[in-house]
């Protein structure tokens, strides 16, 4: 009787571990697969690219060809994994301000913090083109990896009920790593204010493609990040430099006295 009643209290202990086991194989077995796809887009969209803009000579050429396959990828799924709905106006610019801000903040403190001199662009020449960088940087850019990352790889994880947690950290994991690829012989403080900023915003657009259903706000979240940082460093940055310039203050990295 004893052996009866313990085995009635440790078989549902048993069951329970065993299920628990099992939904974490099952979780880990979709991220496996979700990341295999991403890599097999990401891989043949890069290597179009890396292909294309020796040939042509144009960066944003390559860059627009990488992008748009990004996009048109992950349209062979079903569009319910995408997450291509609309969201409430009041809601998208809320969200874009907030972005905006967010990254403004960031980058002025990256550049007053570290030796911009020596950072190193993603698209070298790129500098010289405004009209190509804001395009690359505030529309194909923002599209074409919110597509692969918050719509293909995490709208896959969570259609299987992979955890949504678990699915938003090894979805930004994995976007700050692939964007530190062009920075690889970039200064250790810029790799390092890359991956913390390209980290965070992708948690943020992560939660809200989780939380409302909508790539559209992880894209709109992107677009912010990446005007921010544009914000942040060119106008901030060099604005506040050049008010201390005006005033009779010497500039250096660190610190400005009076001259």
């Amino acid at each position: 009787m004893a052996q009866s009643y313990f085995t009635k209290g440790i078989d549902p202990i048993i069951t329970l571990s065993v299920r628990e086991m099992g939904m974490k194989c099952h979780g880990a077995l979709y991220i496996i697969k979700g990341a295999l796809v991403l890599f097999a887009v990401f891989a043949l969209s890069v290597l179009t690219c890396v292909v294309l803009v020796p040939i042509i000579g144009v960066p944003l050429v390559g860059t627009t060809v990488m992008q748009t396959l990004f996009i048109l990828l992950p349209l062979r799924e079903d569009y319910s994994i995408l997450g291509l709905r609309a969201v409430r106006l009041t809601r998208m610019i809320a969200v874009f301000t907030v972005a905006t801000c967010i990254a403004s903040l960031l980058a002025y403190a990256e550049l007053h913090i570290t030796n911009s001199e020596q950072f190193k662009s993603p698209i070298p020449g790129i500098e010289q083109n405004p009209i190509q960088y804001f395009l690359i940087a505030l529309a194909l850019a923002p599209t074409g990896e919110e597509t692969l990352f918050r719509g293909l790889f995490l709208g896959y994880m969570l259609r299987h009920d992979v955890n949504p947690w678990l699915t938003i950290i090894v979805s930004a994991t994995l976007f700050s790593f692939m964007h530190m690829l062009p920075f690889h012989n970039a200064p250790i403080t810029q790799q390092a204010f890359i991956l913390a900023i390209a980290f965070l915003m992708s948690i943020i657009a992560g939660y809200l493609r989780k939380q409302t259903g909508s790539l559209l706000l992880a894209i709109i979240t992107h677009v912010g990040f990446n005007l921010g940082e544009l914000y942040g460093s060119y106008y901030l940055y060099r604005g506040f430099h050049n008010i201390k310039t005006r005033c009779g203050f010497h500039i250096d990295r660190n610190t400005f006295y009076k001259t």
